[in-house]
């Protein structure tokens, strides 16, 4: 195959230079150019007439990639190198990859949803989910530490170990958010601990909030944990702090359209904070600001592992 490897080599702990990876792809059969990571990928020319663009970094790279490539017939794999990988995990793409490479003679061309959320903004796109509440806090608190700290971890999973205490900590005092909520038109406006709409299984540390979340069946997965459900958040956040594989974590129903109501707290849509209670405030004028979240199936083009990987384990989980 024609591949464009888009590369990058700030992500995660790797050990593989660019030309370490073209060498890769090069002693597996394929024709490979690196093209740098921007904005205008599509418009590349490096990437016109190529059968497969690889991306290889973390869940920021391969958002920056993947959303660029939404509604277009260009073909899109991952070789995940960063920390979480969370998006890789949820699409069953895991190893080292070189391990990765050889297995794309058996891989299968799959329609990968996206989420679209309206907000004050206008319209964007999503790959992993958009939420309130405890994953977003505890990002913008990480973020602060990162920027404060000058340590580096060497290990990936001691950083994924780091965040996750954060989590933990938080849980048990994040004072919960009113937030008007209506699910496929059903009110379940409450006051959330947490409120997660997520199109992979995966959020934060590679929490595996949403168990049953496929990313191609054209639905979403809503999470919601009240100040009721603060004791079991706490246990569960607890068993996947002493074993990342745990899965059985929450509650989750899925759904096509949610809308919120906003009078303040912290949005998040993928890994990025877009509003907080100052600009809430700003910009509702004594009015809810409105959300709009729906699903946009098969927007992404990808190729994934010939497996069940997509498929939802079954955990016998309430709805």
């Amino acid at each position: 195959m024609k591949v464009a490897l888009v590369h990058n080599p700030s992500a995660g702990k790797s050990d593989s230079s660019t030309g370490d990876l073209i060498s890769l792809l090069a002693r597996a059969g394929h024709q490979a150019v690196s093209v740098d990571l921007c904005d205008d990928l599509v418009g590349h020319p490096k990437i016109q007439g190529v059968d497969l663009v690889a991306v290889a970094g973390g869940d920021g790279t391969v958002r920056k990639v993947a959303l660029q490539f939404a509604h277009r017939p260009q073909l899109l794999t991952l070789l995940p190198i960063g920390t979480a990988n969370n998006v890789a995990k949820s699409l069953g793409i895991a190893g080292k990859p070189e391990e990765v490479i050889a297995h794309w003679n058996k891989a299968r061309r799959t329609g990968i949803d996206l989420g679209l959320v309206q907000g004050p903004w206008g319209r964007r796109l999503f790959l992993e989910g958009i939420g309130l509440g405890l994953v977003g806090r505890s990002i913008a608190i990480i973020e602060e530490i990162d920027e404060l700290s000058s340590r580096e971890f060497k290990d990936p999973e001691d950083k994924l170990q780091r965040d996750l205490a954060v989590f933990l900590a938080l849980a048990h005092e994040l004072p919960t958010t009113r937030i008007g909520c209506q699910i496929d038109g059903q009110d379940r406006t409450n006051d959330f601990l947490l409120l997660e709409i997520l199109n992979i299984r995966h959020a934060g540390p590679r929490i595996e909030l949403a168990s049953r979340a496929r990313p191609d069946d054209g639905q979403l997965n809503v999470v919601m944990v009240t100040a009721h459900d603060r004791p079991e958040l706490k246990e569960a956040l607890k068993k996947v702090f002493t074993d990342f594989q745990h899965r059985h974590l929450l509650r989750s129903q899925i759904a096509r359209t949610a809308r919120l109501e906003l009078t303040c707290g912290e949005l998040r849509i993928d890994d990025e904070v877009v509003l907080d209670s100052g600009k809430i405030q700003q910009i509702s004028k004594d009015r809810p600001v409105v959300v709009e979240i729906s699903i946009q199936p098969g927007a992404l083009q990808m190729l994934l592992p010939h497996t069940q990987s997509l498929d939802a384990p079954d955990l016998s989980e309430k709805t």
